[in-house]
């Protein structure tokens, strides 16, 4: 096996778990702020109001913007990979 395919490989799989870390933390995150604020319904606020609002829209956001990453990072890996393989 090449080395820089070897380099490849682990820095993927550095790469995964990071997003995977991320991706837990955001989801978890933000859904322990949506239930909180679901079962304390007696504080209704402005400022409640405008917490659950910025934890859906990170929400949606964080799902859009990490498919693209995963996207991006196949097709770097094959692209790459290619390289590897035909050089």
């Amino acid at each position: 096996m090449n080395c820089d395919f070897i380099f490849i490989i682990i820095l993927q799989t550095e790469q995964f778990t990071v997003l995977w870390v991320l991706f837990t933390v955001i989801v978890v995150g933000n859904s322990a702020v949506l239930v909180t604020l679901f079962l304390n319904k007696n504080r209704k606020s402005r400022m409640n109001f405008f917490i659950k609002q910025l934890a859906i829209a990170g929400e949606f956001i964080f799902i859009y913007i990490y498919d693209f990453v995963i996207y991006l990072l196949f097709e770097i890996y094959f692209y790459l990979n290619e390289e590897i393989i035909l050089n």
